[in-house]
């Protein structure tokens, strides 16, 4: 069980480094006051400490770490647009700062190398994720007993 924690904060010391996003950084860090807020009420309830990370990850910070996560995604895919597109094609594209969704104006259509796009966005959520499941299992194992 302590196991799969140690897993989580080996895997998340391989994710991504500091970002200089100030929107970024501000989901991210909505999702971490979430998971330490709610850690001590949730181990105090788990069945062990494993149920209590997945819990405040999968179900009570969930809304927030995918707000985090889709801004993630959306501003990769957004770099990559303007990597591979006309500036002009993109006006009016942007990145909402309380959902991290990418907002495209009425008529816009995605460019057809999108895939590659989705896939370069998708790798930096997981990178996010072990993340957030590496500060759930800081949170829990200083929560828990003593």
């Amino acid at each position: 069980m302590r196991l799969v924690l140690l897993a989580g904060l080996f895997a998340a010391g391989l994710g991504g480094a500091a970002h200089a996003d100030p929107t970024e950084d501000a989901l991210a860090a909505k999702a971490r006051d979430c998971i330490t807020a709610a850690a001590p009420k949730v181990v105090a309830r788990a069945h062990d400490l494993t149920d209590a990370v997945n819990f405040l990850v999968n179900d009570l910070c969930s809304v927030e770490i995918q707000h985090a996560n889709t801004y993630v995604q959306s501003q990769r895919a957004l770099e990559q647009l303007q990597a591979t597109t006309a500036s002009n094609q993109l006006n009016g594209v942007t990145i909402d700062p309380a959902t991290g969704e990418l907002k495209t104006p009425p008529g816009f259509t995605m460019p057809l190398n999108t895939t590659s796009i989705m896939l370069n966005a998708v790798r930096g959520m997981v990178d996010q994720i072990a993340e957030f499941r590496s500060t759930a299992a800081r949170a829990v194992l200083s929560a828990g007993p003593k």
